[in-house]
């Protein structure tokens, strides 16, 4: 009996909306309606595309480059923006196919470019790592707005000495909460299995923080080619927290750096289905990006697989929780209405710009759309609880150590709600009684309960719901 509890109760989350927090929307701003244009912009398929800050208040831009075969035979680089007043894209400036940056840097196959903060400034950390490039295989260049300045490369600063190549990866962070307006950088080699965190100072000298003297780990991870990482400000704090995922083994961990080195503050131990909550993170389509989508002053993870076509916002709630506040059950789509993107094999990039607007492209397949999310949960305990027939959810969620159930009645009748812990075991029966037509609240305590995940299941007559709820202590 408890193991069939345990499995209803599962199945009926699945079809439920949930509380009223789970009001959140997509809505399409624009879409291309699978025209490989974006305002002027041909995509194609050796696109590299990056979010990039503009100096106009609450703008972002994307930043794009084709970096074709070789010398880059196309040689097109462009900044554009959504001009939310007429719904279009703009350009901020293009290089009209000369190939490069404002002479600052020459496009070539293997370029990549990276956001990068530096004393309150956008700068764009530019990389070769194919080594056909015959200039320098990094610069840190500047746009002034209409055109671009050097900062430096490795022949006028001290740029650090690294033998690049086509699987290392670079990871773009506030790392250190002593210097809140600068960003550093850790780069990691797949082939070599060394790890360095390197901190730029003024754009031209660069100090080496940390490095794993090519040991292959990173304070306990072990570094393997099929590993993920990524920055976010996951707990609130003045830093970002580093979270590393290995998509073979399952393995997933969220580091701090701190006193000069890195700390393990969470781990699934190698459960893959633990990582982030549910999410499993050993799938080599997922994707996962940074931004803050509930309006509190943390980072959220939209993770997005294309290719189960799931996707899922987790909160990093504690070292052991990550609750969602969205998901779209795998559904296939991010919105649901008339104008929508299914999530498909060739979506490769997702952008986070201001106001929640995702930006989402495929440079296969030659599709863009650009949608927003809504999420006006935050004043869920000032509007009214229930609305919506025989409804229930809980405020606040999660809690600590006590949570209110608000329920709606729409057919009078016997009315039951019970508690059941994440086995499927009755804890407490709080509601079982006639009740006329009409919303009701009930409160519940759990003081003497440990932390976890619990449910809540309403019965009225032939109507059954059920909904979960996380306790944190």
């Amino acid at each position: 009996m408890k193991k069939f509890m345990y499995t209803y109760i599962i199945i009926s989350l699945t079809l439920l909306t949930g509380s009223k927090c789970f009001s959140q929307t997509w809505s399409v701003k624009w879409n291309s309606n699978g025209s490989p244009w974006i305002g002027g912009w041909h995509i194609s398929n050796n696109d590299v595309y990056t979010k990039f800050k503009l100096f106009y208040p609450n703008t972002d831009a994307v930043f794009v480059a084709n970096t074709g075969n070789g010398y880059n035979t196309n040689g097109w680089a462009t900044i554009f923006f959504y001009n939310t007043s007429q719904n279009v894209w703009n350009w901020q400036w293009t290089n009209n196919g000369n190939h490069s940056l404002g002479g600052a840097w020459t496009l070539f196959e293997g370029d990549r470019f990276y956001p990068i903060t530096i004393n309150s400034s956008t700068y764009l950390f530019c990389l070769n790592t194919t080594g056909i490039s015959t200039q320098s295989k990094a610069a840190l260049i500047k746009f002034t707005g209409s055109s671009w300045e050097m900062k430096y490369n490795a022949t006028n600063s001290s740029f650090p000495n690294w033998n690049r190549n086509n699987d290392d990866v670079y990871v773009i962070g506030n790392f250190l909460s002593s210097t809140p307006n600068d960003q550093e950088v850790l780069f990691i080699s797949n082939t070599s299995r060394w790890g360095m965190l390197q901190q730029i100072n003024n754009g031209t000298n660069w100090n080496a923080l940390w490095s794993n003297n090519g040991s292959g780990s990173l304070q306990g991870w072990i570094i393997r080619g099929d590993d993920q990482y990524f920055a976010a400000n996951l707990d609130g704090g003045p830093d970002d927290e580093l979270v590393c995922i290995n998509k073979g083994s399952g393995w997933c961990a969220i580091f701090k750096y701190q006193n000069s080195n890195w700390t393990a503050i969470w781990s699934n131990n190698g459960a893959p289905n633990v990582g982030f909550g549910g999410w499993l993170v050993y799938n080599n389509y997922n994707k996962y990006v940074v931004g803050n989508f509930n309006g509190d002053n943390k980072s959220d993870v939209l993770c997005v697989n294309s290719h189960i076509r799931w996707a899922t916002i987790k909160n990093y709630l504690n070292q052991t929780y990550f609750p969602d506040f969205y998901t779209n059950y795998g559904s296939g789509f991010l919105n649901h209405g008339t104008n929508q993107l299914q999530l498909q094999l060739f979506l490769e990039t997702y952008i986070v710009l201001n106001n929640n607007n995702i930006f989402s492209v495929a440079p296969v397949g030659g599709r863009a759309i650009l949608q927003q999310f809504s999420y006006p949960c935050s004043k869920c305990a000032e509007t009214t609880p229930v609305k919506n027939g025989e409804d229930i959810f809980n405020y606040p969620n999660p809690f600590n150590p006590s949570t209110v159930i608000y329920y709606n009645v729409k057919n009078e009748g016997i009315t039951k709600i019970n508690i059941y812990d994440n086995s499927g075991r009755l804890v407490k029966n709080l509601v079982n009684e006639f009740k006329p037509t009409g919303e009701y609240s009930v409160d519940f305590n759990a003081e003497n309960l440990s932390s976890g995940i619990y449910y809540y299941k309403l019965e009225i007559g032939n109507l059954t719901k059920v909904n979960k709820m996380i306790l944190v202590k």
